[in-house]
């Protein structure tokens, strides 16, 4: 099964804690815009931390690592 996740989806999966949902799939694919919005809510864009970046801000240091990389 191919599946597109939003920025959220996205962030757990990055963060290495992927939903049950996508247990079966073969493919996963975002759009630009949901990973633009990630990466600059994670990258310090916005002024203060959200929804999208304080679960990374929350990391331990090789995790957050892991994940930006």
């Amino acid at each position: 099964m191919t599946l597109l996740v939003d920025d959220q989806a996205l962030s757990l999966l990055l963060r290495g804690e992927p939903p049950a949902a996508l247990a079966d799939t073969d493919a996963i694919f975002t759009t630009g815009y949901w990973y633009v919005r990630l990466c600059q809510a994670v990258l310090g864009v916005a002024d203060r931390p959200g929804a999208l970046s304080s679960p990374f801000t929350a990391l331990p240091p090789e995790g957050r690592d892991r994940a930006l990389a």
